[in-house]
């Protein structure tokens, strides 16, 4: 895919709330530099495919930092050797603890069923385990939930399988009604939910010969106190099964005193900083600006923009993968609008204001004089102001030999205007 040469296009293909997939991920994809997927990637080769140990991953970083792209890129890396299953939370505020094994027991029952993958597979796959994973599910997962009558009831036990993992993501999801009867259900049933996921990540790696390999997304965009019961109260139910998986978590979760023990129930935990502009000593960093750069000409046109239009859009955005493709296209919505053929400055000023009045709108009287600390100090801590901050974005982390933070340089001005206030009115 070329990058965008007017502004129709421009704002088509920067949408921020679009991760990488597919083609776009081979058009757009650029290399920040981080080492988080490389350490994923060794750790599954090394663990699981080369000594048949499963891993579990916590994956963290700011909301809108790229981690759903970087885990795209590393399932494209790893090619054909994991048999990989995606589980996706869409209503992050209606998740519970029994979801999550729940979920992936039918995302891999589907996925392990499809017709395609079964056209693949050698000969009397699976036999009776099918069987009992079929008898489990349709007795057990959906108890008295009524499914739809379909063709797939006198099919062979694949197929209905298949369609038992179409109706559960239909009805888990959409209907909040089913969704607490099943939860309820199976409650107290999770280890043998476990069970079945890992009799079957078992088979898959006998009959095609590829470990499975689940990724969770959903769940980093869950609030604080629901993640600490699912991760910190409920942590042997997400690793309890033979499979690796990779969870996205939520970066509050990282700045909790709890999050040394759960570490200890997971493999390893990854975190994705953002991309800095600036070291914490305040030195420019040219190749962070040069990774942003990169990103925005993969997919617009560098001559679309004029050179201080794209210079503001890059040094406002913080290093913050969303920032910046949400800048973009509002300071191309900007041009659109005005009838430009170009983006000018006025038009990312443009957009940089309107975000700043999301922060605005966001942020309290109390928060002020936290960023000012924070600002002066770059010093990470635990406290819940902190956190609270990190999670709004109005604070970004980022990472030299040490980890440190730094106001959003969209909300810098506004932190600087009302601490002087706030001085001059306490003189």
């Amino acid at each position: 895919m070329n990058p965008a040469t007017n502004l129709d296009d421009a704002i088509f293909v920067c949408d921020p709330r679009q991760w990488l997939t597919g083609e776009e991920l081979k058009s757009y994809y650029v290399d920040r530099g981080s080492s988080a997927r490389s350490k994923m990637l060794s750790m599954l080769r090394v663990n699981h495919l080369q000594r048949n140990q499963p891993v579990k991953f916590l994956f963290t970083g700011h909301k809108g930092s790229g981690k759903t792209t970087e885990v795209n890129k590393l399932c494209e890396e790893l090619g054909d050797r994991f048999f990989v299953v995606n589980v996706h939370f869409p209503n992050p505020a209606d998740v519970s603890y029994v979801d999550v094994p729940l979920k992936a027991a039918m995302a891999l029952f589907k996925k392990a069923t499809d017709e395609e993958v079964v056209k693949r597979a050698p000969a009397q796959v699976l036999g009776e385990l099918w069987e009992d994973i079929g008898l489990f599910v349709e007795k057990k997962i959906f108890g008295d939930i009524r499914v739809r009558e379909d063709g797939a009831a006198r099919k062979e036990i694949t197929a209905k399988l298949n369609f038992f993992g179409v109706e559960f993501e239909s009805k888990f999801d959409t209907e909040p009604a089913s969704r607490d009867q099943i939860r309820k259900a199976n409650e107290k049933s999770l280890a043998e939910v476990n069970d079945k996921i890992s009799l079957l990540s078992d088979q898959v790696k006998v009959k095609y010969g590829k470990p499975v390999l689940f990724v969770f997304e959903g769940l980093d965009k869950i609030e604080l106190a629901l993640a600490k019961e699912i991760f910190l109260d409920r942590s042997q139910s997400l690793t309890n099964f033979r499979a690796s998986a990779i969870y996205l978590i939520p970066i509050g979760l990282r700045y909790t005193p709890q999050f040394s023990s759960l570490t200890r129930d997971f493999d390893s935990h990854v975190w994705l900083p953002n991309i800095k502009l600036h070291t914490r000593e305040n030195q420019p960093y040219p190749e962070g600006e040069a990774i942003l750069r990169d990103i925005i000409a993969r997919r617009v046109e560098p001559s679309l923009f004029e050179e201080d239009a794209l210079q503001e859009i890059i040094r406002s955005s913080g290093g913050l993968i969303r920032s910046l493709i949400a800048l973009a296209r509002d300071a191309a919505l900007n041009a659109a609008v005005r009838q430009s053929p170009k983006i000018g400055i006025e038009d990312s000023r443009r957009a940089v204001k309107r975000l700043l009045g999301d922060f605005i709108a966001m942020l309290e009287s109390r928060h002020y004089p936290i960023l000012k600390a924070r600002y002066d100090d770059k010093d990470l801590n635990s406290d819940d102001e902190t956190q609270e901050l990190l999670e709004s974005l109005a604070l970004l982390e980022y990472e030299n030999d040490s980890y440190w933070c730094d106001v959003h340089p969209i909300v810098l001005p506004e932190v600087e205007k009302r601490t002087k206030v706030e001085k001059r009115t306490k003189k």
